[in-house]
């Protein structure tokens, strides 16, 4: 019987002190969970008055059409309906050339990285040829740069194309990109016949990550800037660090 009473108490002495040690670990994870949460909220307030993460998308061009079709309603009649579409048009050569300025922004003990870039943006299109059937009527073409966050557009920036300067707009007049900017282009240029080259800068703020979209059936990305331990993150392995 004395066995069996000490060894209960044995384990009763075992439960106890994993009790007692399970208490300051409890508060210390709280601790860690309380400190990780306001280090988030820092960061959202620091991306709040500046601008979140990028991730930047294009140009793309857009071609509005309307497609005249007839069908028959529930009687037999035949008429016509018009449904608006659009085609969306990617570059077959694309290169990104840019410098990052990651500048540190503090609250308390906690910081978040801003950063200031110079995207400079260079390719050509294929030549876009409109479709000869009068079923069809064209709307006029434009240009888009899908943007994560358009607050951190810094300056809005001309696109040259087609031997032409064209200015960005606000918005991307499109329903598949919530935010970015868009430039509108001549109507001829659906009857070219040569290669449509573009180039422009965007001058961009964000913070955390900035990701460029290879939207180019070919496409060359080239970054550096002063933050010493850059980190790459995507499907496609970098050639080098800078």
């Amino acid at each position: 019987m004395s066995n069996h009473v000490a060894l209960l108490l044995k384990l009763f002495a075992l439960f106890f002190f994993t009790l007692m040690m399970l208490i300051p670990i409890s508060m210390i994870l709280n601790l860690i969970d309380s400190r990780n949460d306001y280090r988030q909220s820092v960061i959202s307030r620091i991306q709040d008055g500046t601008s979140g993460q990028q991730t930047v998308i294009g140009p793309i061009i857009a071609i509005p059409y309307t497609l005249y079709q007839k069908e028959k309603d529930d009687k037999g009649v035949t008429k016509t309906v018009s449904i608006d579409r659009t085609h969306y048009v990617l570059p077959s050569k694309l290169s990104v050339d840019g410098h990052v300025n990651v500048e540190p922004r503090k609250v308390g003990i906690y910081q978040a990285q801003v950063y200031q870039s110079e995207l400079a943006f260079k390719g050509v299109f294929m030549p876009l040829k409109a479709a000869n059937n009068s079923s069809i009527s064209y709307g006029v073409p434009y240009a888009i740069v899908a943007l994560s966050d358009s607050r951190g557009i810094t300056r809005v920036p001309e696109i040259q194309m087609d031997k032409k300067s064209l200015l960005f707009e606000a918005g991307t007049n499109s329903s598949k990109f919530s935010q970015g900017i868009h430039a509108m282009l001549p109507e001829g240029i659906l009857n070219g016949s040569e290669p449509i080259g573009f180039e422009f800068t965007l001058a961009l703020q964000g913070s955390g990550h900035l990701a460029v979209m290879p939207v180019g059936e070919t496409s060359t990305l080239s970054l550096n800037g002063n933050w010493p331990h850059p980190n790459f993150l995507g499907s496609s392995c970098q050639s080098r660090g800078k």
